[in-house]
C-alpha cells in the first residue's frame, strides 16, 4: 500500500463514498525529499478541497481501540441513576462527564432552528490535563466508581492521542510550508477533549431531519474520529451531497475545525458533517471515539505566515481559543447549546 492513496469510490447504504487522501504518519516521518513533499502536498490538498483526510501508521496498539470501546460500553450500560452521578453540567462549569441521550442537537450550534430534533446519542467527555487554566474551564473529570477501568483505559488512550495529535500537527505544518515544529509552542498546554459517543439501537420512528448527530462544523482545530464501522456513521457534505468516508480499519478520519480554518486564513476548510443522517440505518448499536486536539486556551493565534501575502491579507484578527469559544457562545446566546459538543 502506498503511504498516500485515495480511497476508491463505492456506494454504502445508498450514499456515495467519499474519496479522502490517506497519509501513513510513520512513513511520512521517515520520508525525505520528493516522497515527503508528495505526502505533505496530498494532506494540504485534502484540507483545502474537503477539510477531511485519513491517518494510518499512527502507532496506537492494535487492541487499544477495542479496549476503550469495551470499557466505555460498560459505562453507557450503567443504570441511569449511576450515570446521573457523573453527568456533565455545563451551565455550572462542569463540562466533563456523561451527557444523556437526546440531550441536545449539534446542528443547533451550526445555526439550525431551536426546535430541531435532538440527536439520537449519549456521550461521555474527559479532559486529562493538570493545567490550572484547563481545569478551571472544564471542571474535574468524573469517573464511574463501579468501573475503575474506564479511568485507566481512557488515560492511556488520551496520553497516546496527545502524541498523535502533536505528530499530525507537524504533518500539518509541513503541508503548509512551515517548519515541522511551528505549531508545537501553541499546544504545550493544550486544551484537548476526548469524547465517546453511543447510539443504542433505535427501533422507533425518527422525527423529520433527526440524526445520530446533526449537521455541524467542529469549533476547534483538528478532530480525530475512530469508528469501528461506517454503517449509520460519519457523513460529509460536499457540494450539497452527503458522502461517506470509508477509512481503512484502525485508522483515524481527521478534519479541520473552525479555528484552524481561521488560523490558516481559510486556506483549509471546516466542512459540514453529521452522523447517521435521515434515512441511515439506526437499528444497530454504534460507538465512536473522538479526540478534539486544540491549542492552549490563552495563546494568541496569528494568521499562519504562509497563508497570507500582499494579495491575500489576513481576514481575521489574532484570537485565542478561549476568545474563540466566547465568541461562539455569544453567537448562541439565545440557544440552549454548548461549545465543544
Amino acid at each position: 500500500m502506498k503511504s498516500v492513496e485515495v480511497l476508491n469510490e463505492e456506494r454504502s447504504a445508498g450514499t456515495i463514498a467519499l474519496d479522502l487522501a490517506v497519509v501513513d504518519l510513520a512513513k511520512f516521518e521517515a520520508a525525505e525529499g520528493e516522497e515527503r513533499a508528495h505526502m505533505a502536498a496530498a494532506f494540504d490538498k485534502g484540507m483545502r478541497e474537503i477539510g477531511f483526510g485519513v491517518i494510518t501508521g499512527h502507532g496506537l496498539p492494535a487492541g487499544l481501540f477495542q479496549r476503550v470501546l469495551d470499557v466505555t460500553r460498560g459505562l453507557f450500560d450503567l443504570p441511569l441513576t449511576e450515570k446521573a452521578e457523573i453527568s456533565s453540567r455545563v451551565a455550572e462549569g462542569q463540562f466533563c462527564g456523561w451527557v444523556p441521550f437526546a440531550a441536545d442537537a449539534a446542528s443547533r450550534v451550526y445555526g439550525a432552528k431551536s426546535d430541531t430534533p435532538a440527536d439520537l446519542r449519549e456521550r461521555f467527555r474527559a479532559v486529562i490535563s493538570n493545567c490550572d487554566e484547563v481545569r478551571q474551564k472544564v471542571g474535574p473529570n468524573q469517573w464511574p466508581q463501579s468501573l475503575p477501568e474506564v479511568r485507566e483505559t481512557w488515560t492511556e488512550y488520551y496520553k497516546l492521542m496527545e502524541h498523535v495529535g502533536a505528530r499530525v500537527m507537524r504533518l500539518a505544518a509541513a503541508s503548509l510550508g512551515l517548519s515541522d515544529w511551528y505549531f508545537d509552542e501553541y499546544f504545550q498546554r493544550h486544551f484537548s477533549v476526548m469524547m465517546a459517543t453511543h447510539s443504542p439501537p433505535f427501533n422507533g420512528v425518527a422525527q423529520p431531519g433527526q440524526s445520530r448527530c446533526g449537521a455541524h462544523t467542529d469549533t476547534g482545530t483538528m478532530t480525530f474520529v475512530y469508528q469501528p464501522n461506517t454503517r449509520g456513521g460519519l457523513e460529509v457534505q460536499i457540494d450539497g451531497q452527503w458522502r461517506v468516508p470509508m477509512p481503512p480499519e484502525g485508522s483515524f478520519v481527521v478534519n479541520c475545525g473552525d479555528l484552524l480554518a481561521r488560523w490558516t486564513n481559510d486556506r483549509w476548510r471546516s466542512t459540514v458533517h453529521r452522523v447517521g443522517g435521515p434515512g441511515a440505518p439506526l437499528r444497530e448499536r454504534r460507538q465512536s471515539l473522538v479526540f478534539f486536539h486544540q491549542p492552549a486556551l490563552d495563546v494568541k493565534l496569528h494568521c499562519v505566515p504562509t497563508c497570507t501575502d500582499a494579495r491575500t491579507p489576513p481576514r481575521y484578527a489574532p484570537i485565542t481559543l478561549r476568545e474563540h469559544f466566547t465568541h461562539q457562545q455569544q453567537l448562541l446566546a439565545t440557544r440552549d447549546v454548548s461549545i465543544a459538543s
